[in-house]
């Protein structure tokens, strides 16, 4: 998403000019604002540890697998 493409922007820039009159100021000024410079990544499972948690890998920045604890949900 954070990838500029000239002379139009990015993929949240291309898309606020082309259908963001469809879309409700919050969305607008909150969400794809937000999103415009967000880092996008994709992830590989590497050790999945049922109910315990999983280490993942960031596969485009090539990083060392972080592990990510799985927290207990609050029931209602």
């Amino acid at each position: 998403m954070t990838r500029h493409w000239e002379p139009e922007g990015n993929a949240v820039d291309v898309y606020l000019k082309r259908r963001g009159w469809r879309e409700p100021v919050l969305v607008k000024s909150n969400m794809m604002l937000g999103l415009r410079d967000a880092h996008v990544s994709l992830h590989e499972v590497v050790a999945p540890s049922p109910g315990a948690g999983m280490a993942l890998r960031d596969l485009l920045a090539g990083a060392d697998p972080v592990t990510y604890a799985r927290r207990a949900r609050a029931r209602p």
